[in-house]
C-alpha cells in the first residue's frame, strides 16, 4: 500500500527542528511521482564548520529505522551544540516511495545499485547531480540489514597505517558500547563476500554502484562509516543503535 503522508510527515519534522538552528536550509533536489502524488527528494545543510559531514539514510525504503534516527537526532534540542563545529548535510529520505510503500526498492529497482549508470533513474540522478562537486570529510551511512539479528558496519577509504590503526580503535570502542548494550555483534567469517573483522568491514574497492562507493570513487567522499543494524531485532532498539552511531562518530571525528 503506497501511504505518502508517511514521507511528509517525516520531512515536516526537519521543518519543525529547523528554529533551533541559527543556519539550517532545505534543497528540494527533485521530485518522484507515484499514484499521482508528487514526493520530494530533499538535501538539508546545517551550519558553516569547518568539519564537513554527510549523513545519509533512507535509500531502501523498508529499512525504517534509520531515517528515524535521523529525524530525531536533528530535533534533539542537544544537537545544535554538537554540530557547532560542523557543516552538515543530510540526505534523509533518498527514496521516498519506498518508503512510502514499505518496500526495498523504488518499485523496479534498487536505486543503491544504480549510481553512475548509464541507464539512471530520477532518484539517482538528482542526488549525483547535487553531490557532484562537493566534498565531505566523512560519510556517516545509515542502514539496516534486514535480515540479520546482528550488528556489522563497513568502514571506506585510503588511509595510511597509522590512521586506518586509529579509526579501527575508534570502530572497536563503538562496538564494545553495543556489546555493553547486549546487541549481539556479527562474528561470520565474512559479510555477503568480504572479510568480516568482528563486526567490521574493510572496503577497499571503488567498484560498485551503491552511493558510498560512488562517492568515494569520485573522491566526494575521503571516509565512508556505513552502519548496518540487525533489522530482526526490535525497532526502537535499532533506532537507539543509529543514535549511538550518530553521537559516537561526530564526537570522535577521525577521517
Amino acid at each position: 500500500m503506497f501511504e505518502p503522508g508517511q514521507c511528509f510527515s517525516l520531512l515536516k519534522r526537519y521543518e519543525a527542528a529547523s528554529r533551533n538552528y541559527i543556519s539550517f536550509h532545505t534543497h528540494v533536489l527533485g521530485t518522484v511521482v507515484h499514484e499521482n502524488t508528487k514526493c520530494p527528494v530533499v538535501a538539508i545543510s546545517i551550519g558553516s564548520g569547518r568539519k564537513k559531514i554527510l549523513i545519509t539514510t533512507g535509500i531502501h525504503g523498508d529499512e525504517k529505522a534509520p531515517p528515524e534516527a535521523l529525524a530525531r537526532f536533528i530535533g534533539d534540542p542537544g544537537t545544535p551544540k554538537l554540530l557547532r563545529d560542523f557543516s552538515v548535510t543530510l540526505l534523509p529520505l533518498m527514496n521516498p516511495i519506498g518508503f512510502s510503500k514499505n518496500i526495498r526498492k523504488n518499485g523496479p529497482i534498487d536505486l543503491n545499485r544504480h549510481f553512475g549508470c548509464r541507464k539512471f533513474h530520477r532518484e539517482n540522478s538528482v542526488i549525483e547531480n547535487y553531490m557532484n562537486g562537493k566534498s565531505f570529510d566523512v560519510m556517516i551511512s545509515l542502514h539496516e540489514d534486514v535480515d540479520m539479528k546482528s550488528f556489522y558496519m563497513y568502514e571506506t577509504g585510503s588511509f595510511d597505517a597509522g590512521k586506518l590503526r586509529d579509526i579501527i580503535a575508534d570502530d572497536v570502542e563503538f562496538i564494545n558500547a553495543l556489546r555493553k548494550k547486549g546487541v549481539a555483534i556479527n562474528h561470520d567469517k565474512t559479510i555477503y563476500g568480504i572479510l568480516n573483522r568482528g563486526g567490521i568491514k574493510i572496503v577497499s574497492s571503488s567498484k560498485g554502484r551503491n552511493l558510498e562507493q560512488y562517492l568515494w570513487s569520485r573522491e566526494i567522499v575521503k571516509r565512508v562509516v556505513c552502519i548496518e543494524t540487525p533489522g530482526l531485532i526490535d525497532f526502537e532498539k535499532r533506532v537507539e543503535l543509529h543514535l549511538m552511531a550518530l553521537r559516537h562518530f561526530m564526537k570522535s571525528f577521525l577521517y
